[in-house]
């Protein structure tokens, strides 16, 4: 399933929904707060990320400038992308 959300990516102590002793927060409109607590994993173009509750996400860019984020309940098998540009 695809969709489109915005998605900002913040310094923890500018963001509006910073997680709390994180140095930087990924939050999705209608989805999870993520942070750099969470991360497992990340290559030169990709952010791997698995929240308290089990979720995995992956964060990365689209060829046209903006970003995904895959969101699936195993690593690696993603059920939703979510585009923002």
């Amino acid at each position: 399933m695809k969709s489109v959300a915005q998605i900002g990516i913040e310094p923890t102590d500018e963001c509006e929904y910073g997680v709390l002793d994180s140095n930087w927060t990924v939050w999705v409109t209608g989805g999870d707060l993520l942070s750099d607590l969470d991360v497992i994993d990340y290559t030169s173009s990709t952010i791997d990320f698995m929240t308290s509750s089990g979720a995995y996400y992956q964060l990365g860019h689209t060829m046209a400038g903006g970003v995904s984020l895959d969101y699936g309940t195993e690593r690696g098998e993603w059920t939703e992308t979510i585009y923002a540009n």
